[in-house]
């Protein structure tokens, strides 16, 4: 019976301290152009992380941009999953639109900011391969048209539908029955 308990005890041991580590926020950003068609993704340990960090928080508050043109958009993810807040750089003016989506309001209001080193951010988007193109796609007049033949077809790729609750179960059940197993031959050995 000792045995039994011991090996539950283990179990629930490793089911609860072997969570998710906990972060004091994003991880991760990606960055993401519409202009351009590109995007690119920065991990909390890079340099270039840092940097867009620093600068995109050193600004002053300001009025709503009226500028269409073209932007960048910057999405802070908790634990590379969760959106905790987005940046919307307008190229060439200056200005970031924030809005901080977790630990804040149901309705998120927007935050609009005169950056106080634009020089510097207009830098590290082309170190990041963003070269802040004035034109829109709608104006591009040339489309490249690929006869669905001549297509690769997309795979299909699925996520498991996996989560950590499933896990502990798994374990104690396994400590169960495992401890069922301990349990009967012990009482056959004793016979």
């Amino acid at each position: 019976m000792r045995s039994l308990v011991l090996m539950f005890l283990v179990a629930v041991g490793l089911a609860v301290g072997a969570g998710p580590a906990a972060a004091g926020g994003p991880t991760s950003v990606l960055l993401a152009s519409p202009w351009e068609s590109r995007a690119t993704a920065l991990y909390h340990d890079d340099t270039e992380y840092t940097l867009l960090q620093s600068i995109l928080d050193d600004g002053e508050t300001t009025e709503a941009s009226t500028d269409d043109g073209p932007y960048v958009t910057v999405t802070w993810l908790v634990h590379d999953v969760h959106i905790w807040r987005t940046d919307r750089i307008v190229l060439g003016a200056g200005v970031v639109e924030t809005t901080l989506l977790m630990g804040g309001t149901d309705e998120p209001k927007p935050v609009w900011r005169k950056l106080k080193q634009p020089d510097r951010l207009t830098t590290l988007l082309r170190d990041l391969g963003f070269t802040g193109a004035a034109e829109s796609p709608a104006t591009t007049t040339e489309v490249a048209v690929v006869p669905a033949a001549q297509q690769a077809p997309v795979p299909v790729v699925t996520e498991p539908d996996a989560r950590w609750e499933w896990g502990i179960g798994g374990v104690l059940l396994g400590a169960l029955a495992t401890g069922l197993v301990v349990r009967a031959r012990t009482v056959r050995a004793g016979r």
